[in-house]
C-alpha cells in the first residue's frame, strides 16, 4: 500500500557500484507533498547493507520514493528484502 509494505530485490548478472538507483516505489496515489519514508532491512543481505542502501531524499517527491546503493555493487543473484512506511509530515 501506499503507507508501507515490503520491497524484494533480487539483482541480475551485472549490477552497477554505488551511488545508483536501485529500486522506485511509485505510489498508487501521489501524496499531498513528499513524505517522510523508513526503511528497515528484513533479511540478513539487506542488513549488510546497513550504511550503504538508504532511501534517498533528493530524489523522493510526493509520487514516489527510491532506494539508492551507495557503495559497492549488489551481489548478483542475492535475495534483499526491506520493509517500508510512509508517513505524511
Amino acid at each position: 500500500t501506499d503507507m508501507g509494505g515490503t520491497i524484494e530485490i533480487t539483482p541480475g548478472t551485472s549490477p552497477a557500484a554505488g551511488p545508483v538507483g536501485i529500486v522506485r516505489v511509485t505510489f498508487a496515489a501521489p501524496w499531498p507533498y513528499a513524505p517522510t519514508v523508513i526503511l528497515t532491512p528484513a533479511n540478513s543481505a539487506a542488513a549488510n547493507l546497513v550504511g550503504r542502501a538508504f532511501y534517498n531524499g533528493q530524489v523522493l517527491s510526493a509520487n514516489y520514493f527510491e532506494i539508492w546503493n551507495g557503495g559497492s555493487a549488489l551481489t548478483a543473484g542475492t535475495y534483499y528484502l526491506f520493509q517500508y512506511q510512509v508517513m505524511g509530515n
